[in-house]
């Protein structure tokens, strides 16, 4: 009896959530709810992510943290979430189907029943009538950061909370081995659902078990050694999966303040592409706190759930029953710790700062913390836990059956109105690679993987952003869950140290030297240009194909449908660029694994050649200015480094504007990036966009090869690059 009526609970939660979110089922197999457009990168990332663990642990399980994007850098997903837990729903799924769209969905929509029925369970184990912990589960599932619907909620998946909780009141009622098992199993769940979702869970995990053992009842002694041992064994095998993260962590340094410096010029400028714009924010949103705009707005608490977790205080302090006041107690504790740590490190009071217990995680193990906002589902299941207490407070007071009922029915009624009837907004992001564009992935993945092609190689998807920059990262993300060839330029939680030399060279495609660069770096054999909608026209993409066959960059193409997919003929020729990347950032090394010392003398010199430079500029602006540049000595020039490292021994340009009346001036020169290595004896053509004065005027914009903390490079006999620029203003 006790098992029917915990199912039926669950086919009510399961019948409503299917009718509320009847929009979001209907196109579950091409297409995500979108909460705000902040979240959609993070929300493609997790489909992805859900697709390769479930592909990694059907096919090289040892390959789970090295999947195939950014390559050949390592350990990619231990800069993201793995999301182990949702491979219950999703693996069988996406294992059936392919469909990892389909598969993100259901995960994410079976997460609002389930989430609603274990809560529904744990107040009727803490003795809540049957109405109000039903009411009290729709409040949970429909909670902070649930409503609108959309992906991102797999990230703090709430159900683990209440699951944790209900393990641990059945512990303390019978402690036996069987039990503890069960509360294992619960919280290697929670812990193994996202690292956020870890944090929380064990924030519950730890304040309900020191209410149950403070509870009267025989056996206290064993159910605090019994949980203590659930809890210390699933937080090892947490630690113990978690050491490729460790590995990670060590790779990605904080960014100094000059790289954040640096990143803030470059975004106020003009001289990136709206892809490396988008990650070199995104390296801002981590090291910056407060750089992006709040993108929370959905964190809300509905008026019902306020109401009631108002009443839940009055029950606190209020009710006849023991276990009523404890759990509303509970509740509100929950509510003010997530509250509390909610709005992040700090808060601006007047011209002061005023830090917040939310800083004290900078200085702790758990800094990976980042976004506090995500603290509202601690603070949701307390109001939830506050609301049920709240009607039950009323089943305790009302003597009227039909009263109590009335208003048990009125808060359910409520609770779908304000919450339930937004679930699905329709707003919605259709991808074409999960529906019609799906068999054109696959058959790209049938040709690549031929043995009279050579076998698996990386794939380069073109264009990379001018169709849209969510667009393209979306299509491009989902396709490859078809087809799983390398990537060389992904988004993930962390950017990898070597995006930004990758992306540089993609802008330039289909420069011949370009092409050389990527296929050094990647060993990139294949690019897939999309239709010609997605290029602005056939012209475009045809152009861009025909300078690819003038420059003997492609041995052979096939036309798949509208798309069309080419092999380029280029072969490596620099295996050590491609061995750095593959071993990743080290130290007293480039990216490119030149070695980041002082350049000896021979070593030291170079030439510099200004093509077409600009006769005049706006003040404060960032001239193109584009030139060829000689390393004319016997070794290497370090360049390329990662944002978040130091810039010291690498070789770049010192400009210095000299104002051409008075020419005795030492401005201090603005050093400038080359885009990467470059190897003795060789030339590469590279760009520079020094900012000019703020004052008008005639300049000579002086320009020189520097080493940080090196050696001083001779200038060529006729003296410093000089480029007479005038600085002039608008006319009004």
């Amino acid at each position: 009896m006790r098992w029917s009526g915990s199912i039926s609970v669950l086919a009510s939660y399961l019948a409503l959530f299917g009718v509320l979110a009847w929009p979001w089922i209907t196109s579950a197999h091409e297409a995500i709810p979108r909460a705000g457009s902040d979240f959609d990168p993070d929300n493609i990332l997790i489909v992805w992510i859900l697709a390769w663990v479930a592909h990694a642990l059907g096919t090289a399980p040892a390959s789970l943290f090295s999947p195939p994007i950014n390559y050949p850098a390592p350990l990619q997903l231990a800069g993201s979430e793995h999301f182990a837990s949702s491979q219950l729903v999703f693996g069988p799924i996406f294992w059936l189907t392919g469909n990892a769209v389909l598969g993100a969905n259901l995960a994410a929509l079976l997460s609002y029943p389930l989430g609603a029925w274990v809560m529904q369970r744990l107040l009727i184990a803490v003795g809540c009538a049957g109405g109000a912990a039903w009411v009290a589960g729709l409040l949970f599932a429909l909670g902070p950061l649930r409503v609108p619907a959309s992906i991102h909620t797999l990230q703090y998946v709430n159900l683990f909370l209440p699951l944790v909780a209900l393990a641990l009141v059945r512990l303390r009622e019978r402690p036996t081995a069987w039990r503890t098992g069960l509360l294992g199993g619960a919280l290697l769940l929670g812990l193994f659902s996202s690292y956020y979702t870890a944090v929380m869970v064990l924030g519950v995990a730890v304040p309900w078990a020191a209410w149950e053992w403070g509870r009267p009842g025989p056996d206290r002694r064993r159910f605090a050694v019994l949980a203590a041992i659930a809890t210390a064994a699933s937080v090892l095998l947490l630690a113990l999966a978690s050491r490729p993260y460790f590995a990670q962590a060590r790779l990605l340094q904080p960014m100094t303040q000059d790289a954040l410096r640096r990143l803030e010029e470059i975004l106020g400028g003009v001289q990136a592409s709206s892809l490396r714009r988008f990650y070199l924010r995104r390296l801002l949103e981590i090291s910056l706190p407060g750089f992006s705009d709040d993108p929370w707005s959905h964190a809300f608490w509905s008026p019902v759930a306020l109401v009631l977790t108002a009443l839940g205080v009055v029950a606190a302090f209020g009710s006849r029953a023991p276990a009523v006041r404890g759990v509303a107690a509970l509740g509100g504790l929950f509510a003010v710790a997530g509250a509390v740590l909610m709005p992040g490190p700090d808060i601006p009071v007047g011209t002061h700062t005023v830090p917040l217990p939310f800083s004290l995680l900078a200085v702790s193990p758990i800094r990976f913390f980042r976004a506090a906002q995500r603290f509202a589902v601690v603070a949701g299941f307390g109001t939830a836990l506050l609301g049920g207490m709240g009607l039950q407070l009323l089943e305790e007071r009302l003597r009227a059956v039909s009263l109590r009922r009335l208003l048990v029915l009125a808060a359910g009624a409520a609770t779908l109105v304000t919450g339930g009837l937004a679930l699905c907004d329709n707003s919605r992001l259709f991808i074409r690679a999960a529906g019609p564009d799906a068999h054109v992935y696959q058959l790209v993945g049938r040709i690549a993987r031929q043995p009279l092609h050579g076998g698996e190689a990386p794939l380069v998807e073109l264009p990379a952003s001018d169709y849209g920059l969510l667009r393209s990262g979306a299509e491009r993300r989902v396709g490859a869950t078809w087809h799983w060839l390398p990537s060389v330029c992904d988004y993930s939680g962390y950017p990898s140290e070597h995006m930004m030399l990758v992306l540089k060279v993609l802008e330039r495609l289909p420069d011949p030297e370009a092409v050389a660069e990527l296929v050094d770096m990647t060993h990139v054999r294949w690019l897939l240009l999309r239709p010609a909608r997605d290029w602005g026209g056939e012209p475009r993409r045809q152009g861009f194909l025909d300078a690819l066959r003038a420059n003997h960059a492609v041995v052979r193409h096939w036309n798949v449908e509208d798309w069309m997919m080419l092999r380029l003929a280029r072969i490596p020729r620099r295996p050590e660029w491609f061995a750095a990347i593959a071993a990743g950032p080290r130290e007293g090394r480039s990216l490119l694994g030149t070695p980041l010392a002082p350049l000896s003398s021979s070593a030291a010199v170079g030439a510099l050649e200004v093509e077409s430079p600009p006769a005049e500029v706006r003040p404060g602006a960032m001239p193109s200015i584009r030139l060829v540049v000689r390393n004319l000595g016997d070794a290497a020039w370090p360049v390329a480094v990662a944002p978040s490292g130091p810039q010291t021994h690498t070789v770049g340009i010192a400009a210095r504007w000299v104002p051409r009346d008075a020419p005795d001036a030492n401005p201090e020169p603005q050093t400038l990036a080359l885009r990467r290595d470059l190897p003795a004896e060789q030339t590469m053509r590279d760009e520079i966009r020094p900012v000019a004065p703020a004052r008008a005027g005639r300049y000579d914009l002086e320009l020189r090869l520097v080493q940080g903390d090196g050696p001083t490079f001779p200038d060529p006999p006729g003296g410093p690059v000089r480029l007479p620029i005038e600085v002039r203003a608008v006319d009004p």
